[in-house]
């Protein structure tokens, strides 16, 4: 005990702790420009905010805790021409060097106004690090982040999401606004956050420093906008894509296809492939074998059983009934992305320039064929309230409520949905061992478990600059992660159609776990919608950082975190008739 009691007590004193930095910093030295001297005392202030300092003996200066984006930096001292410096950068956790250059009064009555220049090697940065600024993000072809931080050198983008350095999604970080978005069952990030909400994104791979733990192949800090304290701004952008096929090829229930033309073709339908195209080895090669309708009727009529006896055509009937349904994509793509910030309906001015930040987002991308469900519904809402309890003091709270709605590319209960079209078309093919057996997946709506994933975090972060050169943050933050996979609606088994003495019912339609096949032996039920979840994990995180700019070339800077995430798992396979296949994971941890 008195051991772990050291150890964290120099955890705590060194500072090796996974404390994350969404601020930048400015530093530069003041000197006269004639004379080159260092100035004392020279006011440096960021225009339009309480935030500023002052040069010290050797002309230096630091301002810490800068929120990302771009400034407008006055210098003023009795006796010299005001400074100003516009388009000042300030990254996420970099500093941002200005040096300025005052003029004497004498020589120079009028304000000086200058454009910064980005210095194209930072000498703070020791990783592999992008900062986009929204000028920049607001000219990319994209509509999310994760497209955003896509297109970077060395990120791609997959099913699991983001892959930085080959590194995949549960070794990445990601963070809004200092906050975790992790969903600790299986270390994934959530990312569908509002486009229209964003100021600043880095995306950083490798080098990274001790403050940041727990990832391995690339960290994204986002922060998001604060409302203005005068006036009301809105934010939309849009994508719509008509409804329009997503394969190369015909439809998988068009009468020329794989699974359809040998079942219909009067050339071959009723007396089979091998005697209707003995002189066509190409489309023997090309299509499935099938006996035909007349050998198929025979054998029925011959079991038995009165109750399935057929006609040939009542046979091909029957046949296309259990293939009727539709696989074109009959809705539309589209995101629509909307935030409305500004001051705080009537008391923002009595409660420290509350302001607030409100963002929606909503997303629907279509499979290339209906699964369980149509396509991916994706929605998120988030709300940032901001207050400047005084002028040392700031108060934000965050707020976040997502969902995705799709279907689960797991039969065994894993947290997996389809997000891309590629993937769903691969296991179409790869997952069903082999072309023909993938007829069970592409015919059938209940093969594929449904799956909604819900999300919510709310979290607060308190700053205090005790000076120019120090400050201190605490943070609190709370995520949860809900699933819930199972099948379709039960299928109708009382609405019946006959062909012949043959009756059906709704089939392929609804979810039926008993053994039931088509005519031609085609699966209707039976191994259909197997995956099964019901779990939820809540995650709980309290953070402290300090940090304090000693002098020109030493920083101090430690913090400590503590994480408590309760995981409630249940989810497996289930399946009534293949019982000896099932299992559970079921467990509770802290």
């Amino acid at each position: 005990m008195r051991r772990c009691v050291t150890l964290l007590a120099l955890f705590l004193a060194f500072g090796a702790v996974t404390a994350f930095s969404q601020t930048g910093k400015i530093s530069g030295t003041v000197t006269d420009k004639n004379t080159g001297e260092a100035l004392v005392g020279v006011n440096i202030i960021i225009v339009g905010t309480t935030t500023g300092g002052a040069t010290d003996i050797e002309g230096h200066y630091d301002i810490l805790n800068v929120k990302p984006g771009f400034y407008t930096v006055r210098a003023s001292m009795i006796g010299y021409a005001p400074q100003v410096v516009e388009e000042v950068r300030v990254n996420i956790d970099q500093t941002t060097e200005l040096n300025i250059q005052m003029t004497d009064e004498a020589y120079q009555t009028e304000e000086v106004v200058v454009i910064a220049e980005e210095p194209i090697v930072k000498q703070d940065v020791s990783s592999s690090r992008v900062n986009l600024n929204i000028k920049e993000i607001e000219n990319l072809p994209v509509v999310s982040v994760e497209n955003v931080v896509a297109l970077q050198a060395g990120v791609q983008q997959n099913n699991d999401g983001l892959v930085i350095r080959g590194g995949s999604g549960d070794e990445i970080g990601f963070m809004v606004n200092g906050m975790s978005m992790r969903d600790e069952r299986n270390n994934s990030s959530y990312t569908n956050i509002s486009y229209t909400s964003i100021e600043e994104v880095q995306v950083q791979s490798g080098g990274f420093s001790a403050e940041y733990g727990n990832i391995r192949s690339g960290l994204v800090n986002v922060v998001t906008k604060e409302g203005s304290r005068e006036k009301y701004n809105l934010s939309f952008i849009g994508r719509y894509s008509p409804a329009a096929k997503k394969h190369f090829g015909m439809l998988p229930n068009d009468p020329n296809a794989y699974w359809i033309r040998p079942f219909i073709d009067p050339d071959v339908a009723f007396v089979g492939t091998v005697e209707g195209w003995k002189d066509r080895p190409d489309l023997q090669e090309q299509y499935p074998e099938f006996e035909g309708w007349n050998s198929i009727a025979e054998q029925l009529n011959a079991d038995g059983d009165p109750t399935n006896d057929v006609t040939p055509i009542s046979a091909q009937q029957m046949y296309l009934y259990q293939h009727r349904r539709d696989l074109a994509i009959r809705d539309p793509d589209y995101d629509a992305d909307m935030s409305l910030s500004g001051p705080f309906p009537v008391v923002s001015k009595q409660l420290g320039d509350l302001r607030f930040l409100f963002s929606f987002k909503r997303s629907e991308t279509m499979y290339p064929i209906p699964l369980s469900r149509k396509g991916l519904y994706d929605y998120s809402y988030q709300l940032k309230l901001t207050s400047n309890i005084s002028d040392a003091m700031k108060l934000s709270v965050d707020g976040l409520l997502g969902e995705q709605i799709g279907s689960s590319g797991s039969g065994v209960g894993d947290p997996w949905i389809y997000q891309s079209a590629g993937l769903v078309a691969y296991d179409m093919y790869v997952g069903g061992a082999n072309i023909r057996n993938s007829e069970n997946r592409i015919f059938n709506e209940s093969y594929f478990s449904r799956t909604d994933i819900s999300r919510n975090s709310v979290g607060a972060k308190f700053s205090h600059v005790l000076s120019p050169t120090t400050f201190y943050e605490v943070r609190f933050s709370r995520f949860e992660s809900s699933y819930k996979t199972g099948p379709v609606r039960p299928r109708n088994m009382e609405d019946k159609v006959t062909f012949g003495n043959w009756t059906t019912d709704e089939a392929p339609y609804g979810f039926e776990p008993d053994q039931r096949f088509g005519i031609t032996g085609f699966r209707m039920a039976i191994g259909m919608a197997n995956a099964r979840d019901t779990s939820e994990i809540v995650s709980y995180r309290a953070k402290f950082d300090f940090n304090s700019q000693l002098d020109k070339y030493n920083n101090l800077k430690f913090g400590a975190e503590f994480v408590l995430t309760n995981q409630d798992v249940y989810a497996g396979r289930f399946d009534p008739f293949l019982q000896a296949y099932n299992y559970f994971d079921n467990w509770e941890t802290n």
